[in-house]
């Protein structure tokens, strides 16, 4: 599995003076608030408009708004589910190795 950090698309009008950003789904609300703001702070800058946040699955399907909360949701549970799996074959290849040895 790769793993990429979260993304915001960023589109500047420069006669507008005007900046559009749409963040990642899996981003954290506080980090994308603050960058608003950061942006909103740049000397020349009138506003700032915030799209749908967005998710690329591993499919590498784009989705927006609530399809793709629901898509990130359903990752992750696939991801918990996929790594206790493992967690348990590996104990269970362990242990019956352990058993082998000693018998």
């Amino acid at each position: 599995m790769i793993t990429v950090p979260p993304l915001m698309t960023l589109l500047i009008h420069e006669k507008l003076k005007e900046i559009f950003i749409n963040f990642d789904a899996e981003l954290k609300p506080e980090v994308s608030a603050n960058l608003a703001i950061l942006l909103k702070n740049i000397r020349g800058v009138k506003d700032v408009k915030i799209g749908e946040s967005f998710f690329i699955n591993k499919d590498h399907k784009y989705l927006e708004g609530d399809e793709a909360f629901k898509e990130l949701k359903k990752e992750i549970k696939e991801n918990i589910i996929n790594s206790f799996m493992k967690d348990k074959i590996e104990e269970n290849i362990l242990k019956n190795f352990y058993f082998d040895s000693i018998n």
